[in-house]
């Protein structure tokens, strides 16, 4: 009796310890879990007819707003089980950025990975990135994370 007594005391604080969505992360892996799904949800619920619009965006756990005020240039479900969503905006250099948001369901690593493009002739400075900002240094789609692709248009 005592040992249920002191699992139902402990038990609230190992849920908690559990969980991976709040205010704080252990690490980056933690805030990718937690955002990723949200992010994914958002990107398929895009339907093709609102291509060449500007779109809502998605608010994340921290409530950071992402994708708000991007212009959708294409969506793609088809290419080697890779998900794709192209966007297009304006930074505050007055410079056009395209990125594309990368996404799939299996782990490529295994089975013939995806390569991630480079940019048009039209645009270049190319990087590949993870939804919280920081840099994804291989040229493959190989996880289950998405990978967004940076090009700046020369002018």
């Amino acid at each position: 009796m005592q040992l249920l007594t002191l699992f139902l005391f402990l038990s609230p604080s190992i849920l908690f310890a559990s969980t991976t969505c709040g205010d704080k992360y252990e690490n980056l892996n933690d805030w990718l879990n937690c955002n990723e799904p949200i992010v994914v949800e958002y990107l398929r619920s895009l339907d093709k007819e609102i291509v060449g619009t500007e779109i809502s965006g998605v608010k994340l756990k921290n409530g950071e707003l992402r994708l708000s005020g991007y212009k959708l240039l294409g969506i793609n479900k088809a290419i080697d089980s890779v998900e794709s969503y192209i966007f297009s905006y304006t930074d505050s250099y007055n410079k056009e950025i395209r990125e594309t948001y990368y996404w799939t369901e299996l782990n490529l690593k295994n089975k013939g990975m995806f390569l991630l493009p480079s940019c048009n002739n039209r645009f270049g400075f190319p990087s590949n990135f993870v939804l919280s900002g920081d840099s994804y240094t291989y040229k493959y789609l190989g996880q289950k994370r998405i990978v967004i692709h940076k090009c700046i248009r020369f002018e």
